[in-house]
């Protein structure tokens, strides 16, 4: 995975997904982009830097064929015409991360 090191970023965050999906997220300290990468395992989503691009609401980051928005703490993870939606693993060591309503 390219992107930020990890001093110039927002810290990582766990996400669990419906299907069974889990990932790690790290935002770049500007928020121009986030890095994802899947945990356990798994090989959704791809290791891949998305860029934010114009969102409705919310944010919304693109590439490597991963779309990812976000309001608030709640995450939708979306390739194609498939989506899942993901929310934050609780951490004592953090406090899930906001994107802002």
């Amino acid at each position: 995975m390219t992107g930020p090191a990890a001093d110039d970023s927002f810290g990582t965050y766990t996400y669990e997904c419906d299907e069974r999906v889990t990932f790690i997220m790290r935002p770049a300290s500007d928020m121009s982009s986030i890095q994802v990468a899947a945990t356990g395992g798994g090989a959704y989503p791809p290791a891949s830097t998305l860029v934010k691009k114009e969102a409705a609401s919310g944010v919304r980051y693109e590439g490597n064929g991963v779309v990812f928005t976000a309001r608030g703490e709640t995450v939708t993870l979306g390739e194609g015409d498939s989506a899942i939606n993901c929310s934050p693993v609780p951490s004592q060591d953090e406090a899930p991360f906001n994107f802002g309503d």
